[in-house]
């Protein structure tokens, strides 16, 4: 997976080449704001590992040339409001009214 980030704009851009359960190979691409829950995702279908290789080389070089730079070491993406990562979800804290 190559995670590219552009700072100065907050935003972030994933890709990444699986092959699926069938054997087929996919481009999963997904972008969005920092700090935002709205995101976009796309899966492009490929017909070879070679045609999907270069279809990301294409996006690697485009990302560059728009300012984004390209994550090496993995860090999370803090895509919810500042929600602290040990937060439960509200509807879980709620009385199911058996107290």
């Amino acid at each position: 997976m190559q995670r590219w980030i552009h700072a100065e704009k907050d935003r972030y851009d994933l890709v990444d080449l699986v092959q699926d359960l069938l054997g087929d190979w996919t481009l999963v691409l997904c972008w969005g704001a920092l700090g935002s829950r709205r995101g976009r995702l796309r899966i492009v279908g490929v017909a070879s590992e070679a045609e999907g290789l270069g279809k990301l080389e294409a996006i690697t070089r485009r990302r560059q040339q728009r300012g984004y730079r390209r994550q090496v070491r993995p860090e999370p993406i803090d895509v919810g409001h500042g929600i602290p990562a040990g937060a439960t979800n509200a509807a879980a804290q709620r009385s199911t009214g058996d107290d």
